[in-house]
């Protein structure tokens, strides 16, 4: 079972892997969850992408507040990025982030039905993802990353166990 999922594609990670090219050269900033998820999901990230695309810049902001709509200074804060990642957070804030030039979100957590996805966002949650549905947000970001790395032929640390742990620590 676990050689299956990791071994599955998505279609997501497809979408991802073009952005990314698009920015290697890029000002990127990933923005977390302040949690476990979050933080690790953030970290595999970033460390994917440093390898994928090591001339870009890549920044990390914590969110603390738990969302962009408890903190409208944040979102002054990414107007200077030409890329935004948000891991574990604001699949139900797209609102928030619309006109800004890429933004990706990488989540788990429900969508209301009141939200919409603005053009320059590409919502990449696990609850839409057909056998993926009860993941973490950290896990999806392994998933996604491992199978970019793979495709590029980058070599990356695997940090497999670290996004297991994720799994466990935020209910999902």
């Amino acid at each position: 079972m676990v050689e299956d999922v990791l071994n599955n594609r998505l279609h997501e990670a497809e979408l991802l892997k073009e952005i990314l090219l698009r920015h290697k050269n890029s000002r990127i900033v990933i923005l977390d969850d302040i949690d476990y998820d979050g933080t690790m999901g953030m970290f595999i990230a970033k460390l994917s992408i440093e390898a994928i695309a090591p001339l870009a810049t890549v920044d990390v902001i914590h969110n603390n507040k738990h969302g962009l709509a408890n903190d409208p200074q944040l979102i002054d804060r990414l107007m200077k990025y030409d890329l935004i990642i948000v891991v574990d957070s604001s699949t139900n804030e797209t609102k928030y982030l619309e006109g800004y030039k890429d933004v990706v979100i990488i989540d788990h957590h429900e969508m209301e039905d009141c939200c919409s996805v603005p053009d320059n966002v590409l919502l990449i949650n696990c609850k839409h993802i057909k056998g993926y549905e009860s993941i973490s947000a950290g896990m999806l970001v392994y998933l996604l990353f491992r199978q970019i790395t793979n495709d590029l032929n980058v070599e990356v640390e695997d940090h497999f166990i670290t996004a297991c742990a994720t799994l466990y620590s935020d209910i999902v």
